[in-house]
């Protein structure tokens, strides 16, 4: 299984892709249907704070501008020699109004030392097909 990424970030801007593999004998195949994706030009700025409950632990916070139905990824890790590992991962949607929250149990006083939190926001990518000459082999 082969694969391709980008070495440096893209800039801003309309991007197309298509794909097309190759047999055994690395001989290539047709090529998959065209299609665009656009990256924002809108910067965001996301927030997380972490309050220890009774029961639990609570991260949340928000995305903005507003991005309702968004999905936010709160990781719990907790320290283990030198590094961090992750102990639990919770998935939030994002409210109207781009606020979101994670709840996760929380751990027992012994094993309560050295923990963190992060956060991930899952992309979103509206892809498009483009015209009939954009998906055309180059």
């Amino acid at each position: 299984m082969a694969a391709w990424g980008p070495t440096g970030e893209l800039a801003r801007g309309t991007y197309a892709w298509r794909v097309r593999g190759l047999d055994a004998d690395s001989k290539p195949g047709p090529w998959s249907p065209g299609w665009r994706f656009t990256l924002a030009t809108n910067p965001t700025s996301t927030s997380l704070q972490v309050v220890k409950l009774a029961r639990k632990v609570q991260a949340s916070g928000s995305l903005n501008p507003a991005h309702p139905g968004r999905i936010m990824t709160v990781t719990l890790m907790k320290k283990s020699g030198v590094k961090f590992v992750r102990v639990a991962q919770v998935s939030a949607t994002l409210s109207a109004s781009s606020n979101y929250v994670a709840t996760f149990a929380r751990p027992s006083k012994e094993d309560a030392r050295y923990w963190r939190a992060s956060l991930a926001i899952q992309t979103i990518c509206r892809a498009r097909k483009p015209s009939a000459s954009a998906a055309s082999p180059a």
